[in-house]
């Protein structure tokens, strides 16, 4: 059943009659920059726009190998990885509950 269940999903998230269903819909929602909002008034649509560009000052611009290197070597994401295996993979969080019990 599983498989049942996760080949409609993969076929679901992968038609083409899907994406161009949410292509439509996202055109159709009217996405506004700060420039064309209608519900903001001018100071706070300049307010905006500043805080937009003073918001990624410090960062890079370009992609990097070291970036990546850097973000391997960071304990940080590691545990974030581990901490998402243990909680999405069904067979490691079986392993931890028996592994409690006599």
């Amino acid at each position: 059943m599983t498989v049942v269940i996760a080949l409609a999903s993969y076929w679901y998230m992968c038609d083409v009659r899907n994406c161009e269903i949410l292509h439509i819909t996202r055109s159709l929602s009217g996405v506004q920059y700060p420039d064309t909002a209608t519900f903001l008034t001018e100071d706070e649509k300049e307010f905006v726009v500043e805080r937009l560009k003073h918001d990624s000052t410090d960062l890079a611009t370009h992609w990097h190998l070291k970036f990546v290197w850097q973000a391997l070597g960071d304990w940080k994401c590691w545990m974030q990885a581990a901490i998402l295996t243990l909680y999405v993979d069904p067979r490691i969080q079986s392993r931890l509950s028996t592994h409690g019990s006599i």
